[in-house]
């Protein structure tokens, strides 16, 4: 299961379609409806706006990680600080990356 968390239509509109051809996709608007579904769910990738309602950087992907480890993260949004992106990685993203990723990196 694939789920993305945004309510940024740009957003939605870059990661959407390559999500689909990747399998079942949910759409979220806050990071708290993806906190519900990550309980009931086995693995899959969580695409996460750090812009999102209710997303609070490293303390959400830590709850996000015990609720589900084997969830993989991936952050996208303004560009952070690579101290920050550091933090998020040792909190249990994967990655992150800025709007200007293209499809074939996604």
């Amino acid at each position: 299961m694939n789920f993305l968390v945004s309510g940024n239509d740009e957003t939605i509109g870059q990661f959407q379609p390559a999500l689909k051809e990747r399998g079942d996709l949910e759409l979220f608007a806050s990071f708290a409806d993806l906190l519900k579904r990550a309980e009931v769910v086995g693995s899959g990738l969580a695409i996460i706006d750090t812009g999102v309602p209710g997303y609070d950087g490293d303390a959400g992907l830590k709850l996000l990680k015990r609720v589900n480890a084997s969830l993989k993260i991936l952050l996208v949004g303004i560009p952070k600080s690579p101290k920050e992106e550091l933090a998020a990685l040792a909190a249990g993203a994967m990655g992150c990356c800025g709007p200007a990723l293209s499809s074939e990196q996604i």
